[in-house]
């Protein structure tokens, strides 16, 4: 068992687009993940990883990145941290976050909760890649919060969902894919045990 940290930074909601629904999803991720902490941008994003390794003198075993993203079926996405957007053709804040490689253990996993993003693997290699080989998680589908008002849940859309609309010959099936990838591989995982 590792006696690493798990880091949950997340989207601040003034961050994210001016509207309810989106700066309500970063509310709700806050609120889900009870060590949740806001970051603003990228350069809010480092100092904090490097603040809480330091304070705590252990290395990264866990970190989620919580904010908005999208993706397509042919590979391109993007997720955020704060209001900076990272994409794969940005290899110059990719590259920003060579400097927290040393802060994870060798086994840490980082997991992506933005919508969509599992299709942009070449992206999630990249960060693979930055933060020294550790084991990027995303997902295909979207991410969705639901408030309870007393505890806040997170789906990233893996399960099986069938809907068939009324009075219409049209069914949907949307089944999304847990992504995980390394500098140099990804695969579908999904059917691992988790």
């Amino acid at each position: 068992m590792s006696d690493g940290i798990e880091l949950y930074l997340i989207q601040s909601p003034e961050t994210a687009p001016a509207d309810d629904n989106a700066r309500g999803y970063n509310r709700d991720l806050l609120k889900a993940y009870k060590n949740g902490v806001p970051v603003s941008d990228i350069t809010n994003f480092i100092h904090r990883v490097m603040i809480e390794v330091g304070v705590k003198r252990r290395r990264i075993s866990k970190l989620v990145i919580g904010s908005h993203g999208t993706g397509i079926p042919s590979g391109f996405g993007n997720f955020y941290i704060g209001r900076n957007l990272i994409d794969q053709d940005d290899d110059e804040k990719i590259n920003r976050l060579r400097v927290l490689a040393p802060l994870f253990e060798k086994d840490a996993d980082v997991y992506i909760m933005a919508c969509r993003t599992g299709h942009a693997t070449k992206l999630l290699q990249k960060v693979s890649r930055a933060l020294g080989g550790v084991t990027v998680h995303g997902y295909t589908n979207y991410i969705t919060t639901t408030n309870y008002w007393l505890w806040t849940s997170i789906d990233e859309g893996v399960g099986d969902s069938y809907a068939i609309y009324p009075d219409t010959s049209f069914e949907e099936v949307h089944v999304g894919k847990h992504i995980i990838c390394w500098p140099t591989e990804c695969i579908n995982a999904s059917h691992l045990p988790r």
